[in-house]
């Protein structure tokens, strides 16, 4: 790598160039987020305050305005608009909770006074109903997002500096990933180093400097591999992008740890990363077992009738039985068999090898087929709504199962992953979980092993709680991209114009492995 500074310790100074202008499709974006968050909080309130009879039109609206308005600073500061925050549901689901409760405590101790009065309880329900209607607003707002971005719109071009292994799965990740709207469109680094790992078609020539090698194609900002640069140009490289008026981001080797255990320190001026242990004390756990067990239960209690309805259509569908049992995998490798209200035709497992062997549409051992058709008529929807997981309360209850934790695996899944991934075996497997709210409809078997590891080595009890939150807005807006015709689809990498055949997912598990030993030789 080249520099265009005389001195690449110094930082040069830079106007507001590409780094400090957001595209207009950027801006276009943020001011759908902030006039979907203006609309929800202002409809919540409204609402609320209308059916509690609470101060005339006049004070309704101002008490309206001036909560919507202070939302809107709030969730400003709380970096509630920034795309990093968006991008990771969890995060921004509790940034987001957090706000509307500090905020609600304060409109209450607020309008105390006269002549703008609330009752405590209304301003209470007006601020669960607003962290709802506006959940439910950006989740509507992401699942648009992510279909207009799978089709290639509202994605942003990078640059990939830096070429080794760990470029390769840079690449894959924003390619598997269409939803966080990064493309790739140039590498810069060896020739043959990118080519060695298949991203040679996107290589440009930095030997001018990097400003030349970016300077046809609008890039905004750039991924700096980390692992692939000794320390000397790795400083120089970053001030270099920096000078141009790139927005840089650095890959480091670290992985599987949550950002809220990352802290950036000091030593006399020197950055370090202050990774903080994760300490589970024994209440934590068994906090956990006990609002697993509570919230089963009373989840159980009323939904036992919509199962047994569920029970009925089933058993008129076809005469066969409404429960289904298979053996799972669960806490500490032990199995277990796991309820479901029946989705499939009654021969289902016995016609699956088929379907493996020749429709999977799933990478590694998972199977999974968008349009499978051992679903029975009742079963598809009850498998859209996720009906059929209710029965999973009792297993709960039994002690199997967590309401949030990683998919039970089968048995011949397990098998057939790797050692880290069968470790997660430590905590019980959950009904729902980090996988299944971010990445459910994702092909990539990759994601699917990052999520769960993920979750397992960074579980908390505010974690769980958040992930069930969301899970609710998955599958509304699973059902939602169901009803307007987009179903999971939406949701693929990159999708090709006609569907995949089993020979093509195949290919792609192959060159995955492939690259896989390649990064292990290279290691």
């Amino acid at each position: 790598m080249s520099t265009s500074h005389p001195n690449p310790q110094v930082m040069p100074l830079v106007g507001r160039s590409r780094a400090g202008r957001s595209p207009r499709r950027s801006r276009g974006l943020r001011f759908l987020s902030v006039a979907t968050d203006l609309i929800s909080v202002g409809t919540a309130w409204w609402a609320s305050l209308t059916i509690a009879g609470s101060g005339t039109v006049a004070s309704t609206s101002v008490v309206c305005v001036a909560v919507a308005l202070v939302h809107w600073v709030t969730y400003e500061r709380a970096g509630l608009y920034h795309a990093r925050v968006i991008a990771e549901r969890t995060a921004e689901l509790s940034r987001l909770v957090r706000c509307t409760a500090g905020i609600g405590l304060g409109v209450g101790l607020a309008t105390r006074a006269q002549p703008l009065f609330v009752p405590i309880a209304t301003v209470a329900g007006a601020t669960l109903f607003t962290a709802v209607v506006v959940a439910t607003g950006r989740g509507a707002l992401r699942a648009w997002l992510t279909t207009q971005r799978t089709r290639g719109r509202f994605r942003r071009p990078v640059a990939l500096v830096g070429v080794g292994p760990e470029t390769e799965e840079v690449y894959d990740l924003l390619s598997e990933h269409p939803e966080l709207g990064f493309d790739a469109v140039a590498v810069l680094g060896e020739r043959a180093a990118a080519d060695r790992v298949g991203l040679g078609h996107l290589w440009r020539d930095s030997s001018q400097g990097i400003g030349a090698a970016l300077a046809d194609i609008e890039v905004t900002g750039v991924f700096v591999i980390a692992s692939c640069m000794d320390p000397v140009e790795l400083n120089q490289t970053t001030r270099e992008l920096l000078g141009v008026g790139l927005r840089v981001q650095v890959v480091s080797h670290l992985t599987g740890f949550a950002s809220r255990r990352l802290q950036v320190r000091t030593l006399a001026y020197r950055q370090v990363i202050d990774l903080e242990p994760l300490e589970l004390s024994p209440w934590q756990v068994t906090a956990k077992r006990c609002t697993d067990v509570v919230v089963a239960a009373l989840v159980l209690v009323p939904t036992s009738f919509v199962i047994g309805v569920c029970a009925l259509l089933i058993r008129l569908g076809d005469g066969g039985p409404a429960l289904f049992r298979q053996t799972r995998i669960g806490q500490d490798g032990r199995p277990f068999s796991v309820l479901k209200l029946r989705t499939m035709v009654i021969d289902a497992e016995q016609r699956k090898q088929a379907l493996v062997d020749e429709s999977n549409e799933r990478a590694g051992p998972l199977f999974k087929m968008e349009r499978d058709p051992r679903l029975t008529r009742v079963g598809y929807w009850l498998d859209l709504t996720s009906l059929n997981e209710l029965p999973q309360l009792w297993n709960v209850l039994r002690g199997d199962m967590s309401l949030v934790g990683p998919r039970p695996a089968l048995p011949e899944e397990h098998q057939e992953f790797d050692p880290a991934l069968q470790a997660r075996t430590v905590v019980r497997p959950g009904i729902t979980g980090l996988w299944q709210v971010e990445a459910r409809d994702n092909a990539s078997f990759e994601a699917y092993r990052r999520f769960d590891l993920h979750y397992v080595e960074n579980w908390s009890i505010s974690l769980d709680a958040v992930i069930l939150v969301a899970t609710a807005e998955a599958v509304i807006a699973r059902v939602l991209r169901q009803l307007t015709g987009r179903g999971t689809a939406a949701l693929q990498p990159n999708p090709p114009r006609e569907p995949p055949s089993a020979s093509d997912y195949r290919s792609r598990d192959a060159d995955r492995r492939q690259r896989t030993d390649r990064r292990r030789g290279h290691s």
